[in-house]
């Protein structure tokens, strides 16, 4: 007998064969201003992300998404609905929760070091043709390639491409 479990957001599955190891837990907003959605950019690394993280030590998943995004891109944000959740499976298994969030304010950025030796800055990109680009963009990165795809699903998501009442699983090599 096979049971479905129904929630109000999609459920996205990429997998490529192998055994994970370990579990992450990450969080990221999506925050559009002027018909355009704020990415963050590891210049060293040639990667296109939504601001977010990992989920730290007894932290919530709210929580996580405040201090991430706080850190990120210096902006103070308030949950307003979960949009997706992406799970990746490689050597080790990344639950992703993506999350529309207001900007209630700014505050000051805090940067990891793997985000300052990557040169990482913020950048605005147009929503009309986020997913083409996206899905399109090789990355010097040669795993990073997956960073986009999985972002590009959750944007479309965000922008209604994607029905809300959506599972499925992507196979990659």
């Amino acid at each position: 007998m096979e049971c479905i479990l129904l929630v109000p957001y999609p459920t996205i599955i990429i997998k490529n064969g192998s055994n994970p190891k370990n579990s992450y837990i990450k969080c990221r907003s999506i925050i559009e201003k002027d018909n355009k959605i704020l990415f963050v950019y590891y210049k060293k690394l040639d990667v296109y992300s939504l601001p977010g993280g990992t989920l730290e030590v007894n932290e919530t998943l709210e929580d996580c998404l405040i201090r991430e995004t706080k850190e990120e891109v210096g902006l103070v944000v308030e949950k307003q609905k979960i949009i997706a959740k992406i799970i990746e499976e490689f050597n080790d298994r990344y639950i992703t929760y993506y999350y529309e969030v207001k900007v209630c304010g700014k505050c000051k950025k805090n940067y990891t070091k793997l985000e300052t030796d990557s040169e990482m800055i913020e950048v605005w990109l147009d929503k009309k043709d986020l997913n083409v680009f996206l899905e399109s963009y090789m990355s010097m990165h040669k795993f990073e390639t997956a960073m986009h795809f999985r972002e590009s699903k959750a944007i479309a998501v965000y922008l209604g491409k994607i029905n809300k009442d959506t599972v499925f699983e992507i196979e990659t090599s």
